[in-house]
């Protein structure tokens, strides 16, 4: 009788075991299912430009419709591990500005951002490099500005001396095709600025420069690339660039003078460098105009090539523009007080915002206005629940990176 009694409650716990096993076996597994299913697609397309010595703007394509931020990290080298937190964004954000005061001159920074919630493995966006102004504190200075042509008697290079010390510089090529490793294949004396590399070779090379000093040496130089052409028909350069400004863009346009050209590659910069221009678009053949609306307060250069498959055109002129869009302002402002909240409903009246701001001032004070919120682009209302009795006033404006709207109306509401 005691045998079968402790068989029974044997077989109780063992079943009673098993029940909640498999019970929270499937509560994991459906809460990774669910995580899985709601992870946002990764940004693509980041790149970065130096606007001043501290601060780099960064501006990517959002791939995805439901993520809750973007985070923004930054690292002084490639390695996976090295990158750092700095940031991050509201969700449909496709750019930011990060500050990077006391970095200090002639340092390379490396950038990616990562959609929110992501559970993919890395699920991130392409690294982006920039390099802050100014030589390094010490040591050689790096050449800049340079520059490659094709020849029919091979590649010229030129390029800026920007070091009084040096005993030379060291030539590298890679080529001919884009995966190649860089080799020195020449070195020159102190205070030259040329090389002409004999090459007769068809393909795409890729040459970068850098001062030496005994066991020394400089940063590199901006990296060209040059396509060596065997049909020996060379693509015309565009001519008569030009950029005037409109109230939320920069419309550029200029002359097609070439007839085998598959691509336009328009580049912009904040300084009229040639090492600091970055590439933010790519047209098709025989399109002379291109409108850039990714622009806030500032002085942009323009500058535009042809292409195709087998060679680049030199560049165009260098066009710039002090560009000074407007955001117009939210109006018909509305607060509805209700037991537990008040909600905040406006008329969106811009098309270059990227989010508004929402700002509160009370109980029963109007001159004290804080911003409680952010939202997003084209979001036009707002439910404040973390107020308490009293009377409350109210006041939107929207934004862009480095602009704000001017106030909507104030609008009040008493609980």
């Amino acid at each position: 009788m005691n045998k079968k009694i402790y068989l029974l409650a044997l077989v109780l716990v063992l079943g009673v075991a098993f029940t909640l096993g498999f019970a929270n076996q499937g509560f994991s597994n459906g809460l990774a299912q669910a995580t899985k299913s709601s992870s946002a697609n990764p940004p693509t397309n980041l790149m970065a430009e130096v606007i001043n010595s501290s601060t780099v703007h960064l501006y990517w394509t959002d791939n995805s419709t439901n993520e809750i931020l973007f985070s923004i990290e930054r690292s002084s080298s490639t390695a996976t591990s090295s990158f750092t937190y700095v940031g991050q964004v509201n969700p449909n954000a496709t750019n930011t500005l990060d500050t990077i005061a006391g970095v200090g001159p002639g340092v390379t920074l490396y950038y990616r951002v990562k959609s929110i919630p992501n559970t993919a493995a890395g699920g991130y966006s392409n690294v982006a490099q920039v390099t802050t102004p100014g030589s390094p504190v010490v040591g050689l200075g790096a050449p800049t500005n340079l520059v490659a042509s094709s020849t029919s008697g091979g590649v010229a290079l030129v390029w800026n001396d920007n070091s009084n010390n040096e005993e030379g510089f060291y030539i590298e090529r890679s080529g001919p095709s884009t995966s190649s490793a860089s080799f020195v294949i020449a070195s020159s004396g102190p205070n030259t600025t040329y090389f002409s590399d004999p090459l007769t070779a068809t393909g795409t090379y890729t040459y970068q420069v850098r001062a030496f000093s005994g066991g020394t040496y400089s940063g590199y130089s901006n990296s060209v690339v040059v396509v060596r052409n065997s049909s020996g028909t060379p693509v015309a350069a565009p001519t008569n660039l030009a950029a005037p400004s409109s109230p939320n863009s920069v419309f550029i346009s200029w002359t097609d003078n070439s007839n085998n050209e598959t691509n336009f590659q328009i580049q912009r910069s904040y300084s009229s460098s040639s090492n600091s221009f970055l590439t933010i678009a790519t047209l098709g053949a025989n399109l002379n105009y291109f409108n850039d609306t990714s622009v806030a307060t500032g002085t942009y250069y323009y500058r535009v090539r042809a292409y195709n498959t087998l060679a680049y055109s030199g560049y165009s002129n260098v066009v710039y523009i002090a560009h000074n869009p407007t955001i117009t302002a939210p109006t018909n402002l509305t607060a509805s007080s209700s037991p537990n909240s008040v909600f905040l409903s406006w008329t969106d009246n811009s098309n270059n915002e990227l989010g508004f701001h929402t700002q509160r001032s009370g109980p029963n004070v109007t001159s004290s206005f804080v911003t409680i919120a952010s939202s997003s682009t084209n979001v036009n209302y707002f439910n404040d629940t973390l107020v308490t009795t009293g009377t409350y006033y109210y006041r939107v404006r929207a934004f862009n990176v480095g602009l704000q709207s001017s106030y909507s109306n104030t609008a009040v509401a008493t609980r």
